[in-house]
């Protein structure tokens, strides 16, 4: 996964908030948006990539939790219906949840 964009909703278009200097952040057609009024639930966060777009990344605190939660089902899993199928569930849960963090850490969220 990676930064997830937010748009800005005024302009009924793809138009993206950027930050500014002041920490603020506003699209090209000048709408603005406050870092206060950002705000969602809490297996997001809101993040700015290198380029200064505004969007959101998984809370590294969420992935943290996927991975033990994988890593536990790959350790206490009943393998006698699909034992493959099983292992393959818990790995690509485990693997989403690293990526997720990784983009995350990417835009400077540790």
């Amino acid at each position: 996964m990676t930064l997830n964009v937010i748009t800005c909703a005024p302009c009924d278009s793809a138009a993206t908030y950027r930050v500014r200097a002041d920490g603020w952040f506003d699209c090209p057609a000048g709408h603005e948006l406050a870092p206060a009024d950002v705000d969602f639930d809490g297996m997001t966060t809101w993040a700015v990539d290198d380029s200064g777009t505004l969007g959101t990344v998984v809370c590294p605190s969420q992935s943290l939790h996927a991975i033990a939660d994988a890593l536990t089902d790959l350790d206490e899993s009943d393998y006698t219906a699909d034992p493959a199928h099983a292992a393959r569930a818990a790995l690509d849960t485990a693997y989403s949840a690293c990526v997720n963090s990784i983009a995350a850490y990417r835009c400077g969220i540790a």
